[in-house]
């Protein structure tokens, strides 16, 4: 497996040496380079290094010149040390500098390179010293996709295993799709949430059936797919995604209870990742953190804050729909806007630019600034998080969010051109925090107009539930130990159901992943 080192030295021809020694002599290793303080906080804040060589003199930015009584190289290296997950530093010291030698002594993952004659022969004596001490770990992983087709009566299941050692064939599993379809027409009337503790009883009866239906009915394969979680680690190691067409989006296929180890019966959604993908539906972007987006590595992310806390009666295709008051749609997104800045001004995460739209600023209607923000040109929002009221009309297959009008007007924005203006900006993922009026119906249309990943929540939900969620998954997403929209997710789940299993919170979120095809 490839390594990578990061290289945070000023003077180019030092960098060059160190570069050139380290791809020619260590083997598969991958080099990049930054020139200052702050480029090297934003590489290690947003990538994934084995190793960090750090020369003791550095500037703050491109704009500042070194100061070398700052020592910024040395800080560096204390940061690093100061992080969750600290990684092995290699310091460049200058010969005649003992302070700074004794400095980088008391850093229990930092070595040093004397800066003499032959001192990158040094370094590379170092790094594969620092290398044999980290063994990479061959973390094992296995990757569920399974696509339900009811016109057909089957449901295939490919299987992707990293560091497994073997392969597998795409396996046809026999199912009846009427089974699906009259789980899907009672899916709300099955999961009572008005009734205390009763809902989770639904919950559970859906759950067990879906297991029933999709795999104890295919015994052989149940068992063994059961072997293989266990080989790689258990649910948590598992990523399972749903590839599904229109007839089975309101099933809640993540609601899967049953064996998932020979000794375990629980919920799927609360050990691994579940996910869906829309068919025929690719996304015009690569989801957000997604590994193959090249586009966006090493690059800041973008986020477009919409607060839009309508309340009120609107007539939509010639029917009346009531918008209840939204209390804290605002404490969200001045929660969210904070946190976004003050991840960045600390470097604990790579972010760009954090703009809020709120709905206070009266001077333009705020659909039309919203719009504005989405369609310019001369930067991307990665991430959008829309608070606000959504609704989606199963009679003419149309969603709408609303913005504050005029007066104390609604407006609404259909969704068809909602997507269009995400897709003008490149939005990589949505967050749709549409606390009263939410349901999965809107995330799947939206997925179906190419947006890359969307959150959403299945259920009407209060929204200060919806407050809390917010703040666990990005938390998870921007500040956790793994950048990956699914782990997010789930980790996000895991904290909201510790702190309050009795809720539908936990149980509503949906997340829809589509792959672009290039």
């Amino acid at each position: 497996m490839k390594r990578s080192i990061l290289l945070a030295i000023a003077d180019f021809y030092q960098m060059n040496q160190a570069k050139d020694i380290l791809e020619k002599e260590i083997g598969d290793v991958k080099v990049d380079h930054v020139v200052d303080e702050q480029m090297a906080k934003e590489k290690i804040s947003s990538r994934a290094y084995d190793l960090v060589v750090i020369h003791q003199h550095l500037p703050l930015d491109r704009k500042t010149p070194i100061k070398e009584e700052e020592k910024r190289g040395v800080g560096l290296s204390k940061w690093i040390d100061s992080r969750d997950n600290p990684l092995p530093v290699v310091q460049l010291v200058l010969p005649s500098d003992t302070e700074v030698r004794a400095a980088v002594a008391e850093l229990p993952n930092c070595e040093v390179v004397i800066i003499e004659p032959s001192w990158e022969m040094s370094l590379m004596k170092q790094v594969r010293k620092v290398f044999a001490a980290n063994p990479v770990k061959e973390n094992k992983r296995l990757d569920v996709s399974i696509y339900i087709d009811l016109e057909k009566n089957l449901a295939e299941v490919d299987l992707k295993g990293v560091n497994l050692g073997f392969s597998f064939e795409k396996h046809a599993l026999q199912i009846k799709g009427s089974n699906i379809i009259e789980l899907s027409m009672n899916a709300d009337r099955a999961v009572d949430r008005t009734d205390g503790k009763k809902w989770q009883n639904g919950l559970k009866k859906v759950g067990e059936t879906l297991m029933q239906r999709i795999f104890e009915k295919n015994l052989d394969f149940y068992i063994g797919l059961r072997d293989l979680i266990s080989k790689v680690g258990g649910l948590q190691n598992t990523r399972i995604r749903f590839i599904v067409g229109e007839k089975v989006h309101a099933v809640a296929l993540e609601s899967l209870f049953g064996h998932h180890e020979f000794q375990k019966k629980d919920y799927w959604m609360l050990h691994a990742p579940i996910y869906r993908t829309i068919q025929d539906c690719p996304g015009e972007e690569f989801p957000l953190f997604h590994q193959d987006d090249a586009d966006m590595r090493g690059r800041p992310i973008n986020v477009l804050i919409v607060e839009s806390p309508t309340e009120g009666t609107i007539m939509l295709n010639g029917f009346e729909k009531h918008l209840g008051k939204l209390k804290n749609v605002a404490t969200e997104c001045r929660y969210l806007e904070d946190y976004l800045r003050t991840l960045k001004t600390t470097k604990q995460a790579n972010i760009g630019d954090v703009e809020l739209v709120s709905w206070t600023n009266r001077r333009e209607p705020m659909k039309d600034r919203v719009r504005k923000s989405l369609e310019d040109g001369n930067r991307s929002w990665h991430v959008v998080h829309y608070a606000g009221h959504s609704y989606f009309d199963h009679r003419t297959q149309s969603g709408h969010v609303f913005f504050p009008g005029p007066r104390k007007t609604i407006e609404s924005v259909k969704m068809d051109l909602l997507s269009l203006w995400l897709r003008k900006a490149k939005t990589r993922f949505i967050f749709l925090s549409s606390c009263h009026s939410s349901e999965s119906g809107f995330v799947f249309a939206m997925a179906r107009q190419h947006i890359p990943a969307i959150v959403g929540f299945r259920w009407d939900i209060d929204d200060d539930m919806a407050f809390q969620y917010t703040q666990e998954f990005y938390r998870e997403l921007l500040a956790g130990k793994k950048r990956s929209l699914e782990y997010a997710f789930l980790n996000a789940r895991k904290k909201i159901y510790a702190m309050y299993k009795d809720n539908p919170i936990w149980a509503a979120p949906v997340l829809v992943v589509q792959i672009p095809l290039h």
